[in-house]
Formats: structure tokens, sequence, C-alpha cells
């Protein structure tokens, strides 16, 4: 048995840890299974050998003991755990698996950085209370990196954000390998940056009908993301913000549904006045797209990465102001079609022109 007391008293205060000098490894025994109290962190790493915490405040309580026994690490306050602070776990990178009291609420930024060997994150609260917490983490490490989210020791695979949820912050299930599905229900408004970026296994997601505004990077990653299915109607779909690094579009390769019907010929409602930034990018079935005369602008990667769009058919006599890449990585081929008076004014327009061999004139009715 390993004990290592840890006394504020000693004035440390760094914003790492490392691996203690031990010598002699040991099996780690499974964590699942055990209950962390409110004044506990309990975690287990690769070789069985204990971490030195350097961090010794704003946990919300000191450290009073750090054990290492049995097979995993318990790390006691003299209070609840409410915050895991700022690099407080930076650099651990042979934590295997860590169990978190239902009583944090914030993390810091970074608190988990470069945690390369983490493979499972166990919360011993509810769902409703994981998707409230605070997260704040750098970019290239979330939380859950490559992680499985345990929740009462059950996996989360398959999840219905609850619907007293009204943003999905930032980070909330970043990175979380073992998610498959995801329901967000219409009292959720917000889908905050990174929020679910990186969810490898992700196959499909619904959005109820009250989202507004996708976050930067709210899906990146989800590299197996075949079907979103959005619980509204197309004008509805329209006016979200989407806000996205173009070079990786939100819904890369998916299928789209609106209201269950797959979306392959789509018309813009004609109360719609501009096309926002990637509003259908990366959608794989998207084959047709009409745009109305009131369509003044087309943003960045309106449609772009859409692989089998074939035609579009633009009403407008005066070319939309349009922007970077509107339909850029189209299906082969792919024809823009323009009021027969105007195919010279489109192909001469700014950004229009960089497709003027694909504009043809068109007798619209």
């Amino acid at each position: 048995m390993i004990k290592l007391f840890l006394l504020l008293t000693f004035g440390l205060f760094a914003v790492a840890c490392s691996e203690s000098n031990i010598d002699d490894p040991q099996n780690n025994n499974p964590i699942e299974t055990i209950k962390c109290a409110s004044n506990e962190i309990i975690y287990t790493t690769k070789y069985g050998y204990p971490i030195e915490l350097k961090v010794t405040s704003g946990f919300g309580g000191n450290i009073v003991e750090h054990t290492y026994e049995n097979g995993y690490g318990k790390i006691v306050f003299d209070n609840d755990v409410q915050t895991i602070p700022h690099n407080a776990f930076n650099d651990c990178n042979s934590i295997t698996t860590i169990t978190l009291p239902e009583s944090v609420t914030t993390f810091g930024d970074g608190a988990f950085s470069n945690c390369s060997s983490l493979t499972s994150v166990y919360y011993n609260g509810d769902i409703s209370t994981w998707c409230k917490i605070g997260f704040k983490n750098t970019d290239s490490t979330p939380l859950c990196y490559g992680a499985k989210l345990y929740i009462n020791n059950t996996e989360v695979t398959e999840v219905t954000i609850p619907s007293d949820i009204s943003v999905i912050k930032d980070y909330t299930f970043c990175g979380c390998s073992s998610l498959t599905s995801i329901t967000i229900p219409e009292s959720v408004t917000l889908i905050a940056q990174y929020a679910i970026r990186n969810c490898s296994s992700l196959t499909s997601v619904t959005i109820g009908n009250s989202v507004t505004i996708f976050g930067e990077r709210a899906f990146e990653g989800c590299s197996s993301l075949t079907s979103v299915y959005y619980n509204g109607d197309l004008s509805d779909w329209c006016n979200i913000y989407f806000y996205n690094y173009y070079s990786n579009p939100l819904f890369h390769g998916a299928k789209l549904y609106i209201n269950n019907t797959e979306v392959t010929e789509v018309t813009i409602p004609s109360d719609i006045s501009k096309i926002k930034d990637c509003t259908f990018c990366g959608c794989s079935s998207l084959t047709s797209i009409t745009i109305p005369d009131s369509v003044t602008k087309i943003g960045n990667y309106a449609f772009y990465d859409c692989s089998s769009l074939t035609s579009v058919y633009c009403k407008a006599t005066t070319p939309p102001s349009g922007y970077y890449y509107m339909f850029n990585e189209n299906a082969s081929g792919r024809k823009i079609y323009v009021p027969r008076n105007s195919v010279e004014a489109y192909k001469s327009a700014e950004y229009w022109c960089e497709y003027a061999s694909d504009i043809v004139g068109y007798d619209f009715k």
C-alpha cells in the first residue's frame, strides 16, 4: 500500500502533475463499481502508480489525503469537489480512468490536457447535471478525447438530452468515443462550440426545431456521421446560424432529413433573403437546389461539399451577392441555371465568375 499525503502547508502550487517514483506496478482493478463520494476523485493509472498532483487549490475543498491502494488512487478533500481547476491533471499521461463526483459543476481550461492514456470517464451524477457543467478545455485535448463516458456506471452510447436543457455547452460530449446517436430536444436553442466534436462513433443526430445557432466546430470530426434529422421545416433550417471551420463541413458526408423526409431536391422558401454560411454544407444526398428571387445573398460554403449536387436553379435576374466556395466540391458536371438574359451578369459577378463555365441560361416560368 502506497500512501501519499499532500499538505497545503507545503505551499505547493504548480500547473501539472507527474508520476511518482514507484518501482512496482500492479494490476488495476476496474473502478466502474466504485462509488465516488462528493469529496473524492478516484482514478487508475496504466502502471498502477499514483500521480503527484501539485495543484492544491481551486477544487472547492483542500486536499487532506491522497492514497493509491487496491488498484486505484483516491484523492480526498475536506469539502465537496466543485471544480476541476485549470491544468489540474495536465500531462498526467498514465491516467487510464477517472471517477468524478456529481458535485463537480465546472472544468477549468486544460483540466485534463495531454492525458493521452485516458480511456474512461465516470461521472457519478445524471445526464441532466452533466449537460449543465461548464466545460472549458483546450481545443487539442477535450476532456473525453477518445474516452468512453459513463454516467452513474452506464456507458453513454445513445443519449437523449433532457428537456430542461436549453444550451449544450462547450465540449459537453467532445471526444466521447462510444457515443453513437444523440437526440436534442426542442428546449435546446444553442449547440455551443466543440460540443459534440470528435465523437468518432456518432452515426446519427436528431435536432429539435428550436436550435438557432451551431457554435464553431460543433460536430467537426464526427467521421461516422451519416444522418442528420431536423424536427422542423426547411424555412427554419435556413434560418439557423451555422458557424464552422469550412474545411471541416458541419455535416460532412451526412444525409439531411427534415421531419423524417430525406432532403434530395429542395426549393428554398420565398421568405428567405439570405442563405447563411454552410447551410447545406456537406449534405451528401442533395441533388438539386432552387433558389428563389427573394434571395439576395448566398453565404460562404453554403453548398460546399454537397457531393451529389448536379443542378442549381437561381431565379434572381440580378446575381445575389456571393461568397467563398459557394458551390465547390459538388458533383462532377454540376450546372448552375440562371435567367437567360442574366447569364453574362452572373458570369462576370464577383464569386459567381469562378463558376462561369458551369452557368447556363434557363427560361423560368
